[in-house]
């Protein structure tokens, strides 16, 4: 018999004339492959993970694992990220598959004919190698590209992962001599067609600093409060290209976006921008009580010093039109046009006022929801602790205080009158939540 070995670059590679080692390298992943390999038998290669390729006579389903190691690519070491693209190809994982279809799929599980769709696959059990992946990244998809790192004898380091079309990176664990790739599905032996996927590494990128942690409305430092949007500066701390606000399965504020993550303490921080020196994130509400919070920044599976911080229960700081802390007033008119001094707000009208830092709310805020209205009072969760406005140096009558609809708990709407009394032009304007007062230098404009 045949003994089985793992598939090596050289095979599939598009008419590869040397084993040479190189930075980026083409791969062919027929539709076949599993993503790992395993013994069914008790203490042997992977038998936790009792899905892929079985060195076991008799329990064969599909073929060996696709391995990239540092005999096909430079800097293959731990510590370096690798990145993984699709480029082309299809696969037909249906004809005898699970979902007993004819299907050809992409990288990312998305069917080429009719309907046009990928369908998630469920945390079902070992039958599938998403089983053994982290519930997190869900969905997965079935046909969907996955792998995972192992070390030189195929014994898996880490979690399995999924990929998908890409570009999708990681940094190679300590441990790692390999990575293997294959496709998310049950039964590959008569499976059709191929991928062809790209993989490149590069050296380890710098561990992720941060430098600063301030109020995402006025830019200063001081201590942070529940729900605080804040923003965090440093150095290798996201991506290149930016990445924004996406929501979870449960339609809250994802916490984690281009494989960027926020920890207070522990706690997952909902995430509203990420970038190599920027990350907006949103204070998770468990923080309260704590004296001296601190953030730590992961990306690419490297973390960050941790930053250490002060609390408070309130740090309240009204957004700005031109987001630098200072000048206008990020407001709406009683006709929810913006206030502006093209465009003042006549005496005695109503405008609605957007600040962070306003602390904990009744009912209980909820990290990363995205508020909604109540049909009961109150319409939208209010601050614990009492709010207060002044114009001009003069009291406001405040005729709302709530979080504000539609967008992320930890944003308040605060709707004021102007006094009559007040005089006209661009006049300072203050908010003070529990005592503690919204930075200085802001205005509304009042005809």
């Amino acid at each position: 018999m045949l003994k089985a070995i793992a598939l090596r670059i050289s095979a599939p590679l598009l008419a590869a004339t040397s084993l040479a080692a190189q930075t980026v390298i083409p791969i062919v992943i027929p539709g076949t492959t599993t993503p790992w390999n395993y013994s069914a038998t008790s203490g042997g290669l992977n038998s936790a993970y009792q899905f892929g390729y079985s060195t076991q006579a008799g329990t064969s389903n599909g073929t060996a694992s696709v391995v990239v190691s540092s005999e096909q690519i430079l800097n293959f070491a731990p510590g370096g990220i690798l990145t993984v693209t699709y480029l082309s190809g299809l696969v037909n994982g249906g004809p005898n598959g699970a979902c007993g279809c004819n299907r050809y799929t992409d990288a990312n599980g998305n069917v080429s004919i009719p309907p046009a769709n990928n369908d998630p696959i469920p945390n079902v059990g070992p039958a599938t190698p998403s089983y053994y992946m982290n519930p997190a990244t869900y969905p997965i998809y079935w046909d969907e590209l996955v792998g995972t790192f192992t070390d030189n004898t195929g014994s898996i380091v880490g979690t399995p992962f999924a990929i998908g079309d890409g570009p999708k990176s990681f940094v190679i664990p300590a441990g790692a001599s390999q990575l293997q790739l294959g496709v998310n599905n049950s039964f590959f032996t008569n499976d059709v067609g191929s991928w062809l996927v790209q993989v490149s590494v590069s050296p380890a990128a710098p561990a992720p600093l941060v430098s600063a942690v301030v109020n995402a409305a006025s830019f200063q430092n001081g201590p942070v409060s529940p729900g605080e949007i804040v923003t965090i500066s440093g150095t290798n701390i996201g991506p290149t290209t930016p990445a924004f606000l996406t929501l979870d399965a449960n339609a809250n504020v994802s916490t984690t976006i281009a494989q960027v993550q926020v920890l207070f303490n522990g706690t997952p921080a909902p995430l509203t921008y990420v970038s190599t020196s920027q990350i907006n994130a949103v204070v998770p509400y468990e923080i309260a009580g704590l004296i001296e919070p601190s953030v730590q920044v992961t990306f690419l599976d490297q973390n960050s010093n941790s930053f250490l911080l002060k609390s408070a229960a309130t740090a309240p700081a009204l957004f700005t039109r031109n987001s630098s802390g200072t000048g206008p007033a990020a407001i709406l008119n009683n006709d929810n046009t913006p206030n502006s001094p093209v465009n003042p707000a006549d005496k005695e009208s109503y405008i609605a006022l957007f600040l962070t830092g306003e602390g904990q709310t009744a009912p209980p805020g909820i990290t990363g929801k995205i508020t909604t209205l109540s049909p009961t009072p109150p319409l939208t969760p209010q601050p614990l602790l009492p709010v207060a406005v002044t114009i001009g140096g003069q009291p406001a009558y405040v005729a709302f205080v709530g979080e504000a609809p539609g967008l992320v708990s930890g944003i308040l709407q605060v709707n004021v009158q102007i006094p009559f009394t007040v005089g006209s032009g661009n006049l300072p304007i203050q908010v003070s939540v529990g005592g503690n007062n919204s930075q200085k230098g802001v205005t509304v404009s009042v005809r």
